[in-house]
């Protein structure tokens, strides 16, 4: 076993236990290793990339869950807005949170579209 793999163990734990929520001195202690080793570690550029690309990651994962999520969200408050026992400051609660939902989807599909159209441009600008 090459004499690194030691490191590259501890390293992987200190950046999952960074992802989890741990303190720079939990990690530290997590993966066995100083907390001047774990500082170190931090101001590593190499080491600053796979931890943003892994909160990158988190993040993408927990976006996807979500969007999969979105139909039954959506259906739900439908059920709750349709529900003639629903009260209706219940009822009104759920078509607005419907319609300033549609809404935002909207302008943030206006922005992407208008965003890569400037990109483009931008892109043609400096050929």
């Amino acid at each position: 076993m090459p004499k690194h793999s030691g490191k590259a163990r501890q390293r992987e734990l200190f950046l999952a236990a960074l992802l989890s929520g741990a303190s720079v001195a939990q990690a530290a202690e997590q993966a066995c290793i100083s907390e001047r080793t774990a500082f170190r570690w931090l101001e590593d550029a190499e080491f600053q990339a796979e931890y943003q690309r892994a909160k990158r990651n988190l993040v993408d994962t927990a976006t996807n869950r979500l969007l999969r999520s979105m139909d039954k969200a959506a259906a739900k408050l439908e059920s709750v807005m349709d529900d003639p026992k629903t009260p209706q400051g219940l009822q009104i609660a759920a078509a607005t949170r419907i319609l300033d939902r549609g809404r935002w989807a909207h302008e943030n599909d206006d922005l992407a579209v208008r965003i890569a159209a400037l990109e483009e441009d931008e892109k043609h600008r400096g050929e």
